[in-house]
């Protein structure tokens, strides 16, 4: 890259100038996104801590989660398990 692009970026025809913006932290997270499907035969809930507990095991900085689709598997005309399919949203090291 020649040194007159150094802090530059080209965009169309145009050249944008970066600069650190004011009050920007040093440190800047990144966080990836994982999905999992969790079963529990008490509730949606008790799927949601199973889920959430299992991932803790081998991910780190878990920051949240998103519950996607709740499903039910049935037998007999009776719920016999509860499903959820969630996003964990975990911090990268």
């Amino acid at each position: 890259m020649p040194p007159s692009a150094v802090g530059a970026r080209a965009v169309g025809s145009r050249r944008l100038r970066l600069s650190p913006r004011v009050g920007t932290p040093a440190h800047v997270a990144v966080a990836r996104v994982t999905e999992i499907i969790a079963s529990s035969p008490d509730g949606f809930r008790e799927a949601v801590e199973e889920g959430i507990a299992r991932a803790a095991q081998t991910l780190r900085g878990i920051t949240g989660l998103e519950v996607m689709e709740k499903k039910v598997k049935v037998e007999r005309g009776l719920i016999v398990e509860y499903r959820v399919g969630m996003k964990i949203t975990f911090l990268l090291d």
